[in-house]
């Protein structure tokens, strides 16, 4: 499986969130996506960049679609707000056509990727970050990335 570890600098990202139970996510989440782009004037001006999983538990999890924050903007306060702190990340090019590539991507990593990594890393939160390119004319070339936001074990190599 295709990924790399990095560090990433501090960011928050601002959005809007719904709650969805683990046995239905696949389905649910892109008729979120479907529902907030849309709208046609964005709610609040997001654009998407990223899906946020966060606040999970183990029947389901809240699940963000939002931005980078930007501090001179204004957002409704409704709207939350998610900081991740400077850190070490596991990061999982996705490739091809959505939601297919990324939930493939997704199963992948919950099923091989931490199970073979969980004696070298563990999550500092629950959840992880989807980052969205611009999508691209040809929906099979399209290219997102699945982060994870990691902290070495020192017991295993990567």
């Amino acid at each position: 499986m295709e990924y790399r570890i990095e560090t990433k600098q501090s960011f928050t990202i601002v959005g809007i969130s719904r709650r969805f139970r683990m046995e239905d996510c696949y389905q649910q989440i892109p008729v979120f996506w479907k529902e907030v782009l849309g709208q046609g004037d964005r709610p609040a001006g997001i654009v998407g960049m990223f899906g946020v999983t966060y606040d999970t538990t183990d029947t389901d999890f809240a699940y963000m679609i939002g931005d980078l924050y930007e501090p001179w903007r204004e957002y409704p306060l409704a709207y939350p707000s998610i900081t991740y702190e400077k850190g070490t990340w596991a990061v999982f090019p996705v490739h091809g056509k959505l939601p297919e590539s990324l939930q493939s991507v997704n199963s992948a990593i919950w099923q091989s990727w931490i199970p073979e990594h969980q004696k070298s890393f563990r999550f500092r939160t629950s959840g992880c970050v989807e980052m969205y390119a611009p999508l691209p004319k040809k929906p099979e070339e399209t290219y997102a990335e699945i982060w994870l936001p990691l902290d070495r074990t020192g017991s295993g190599a990567s």
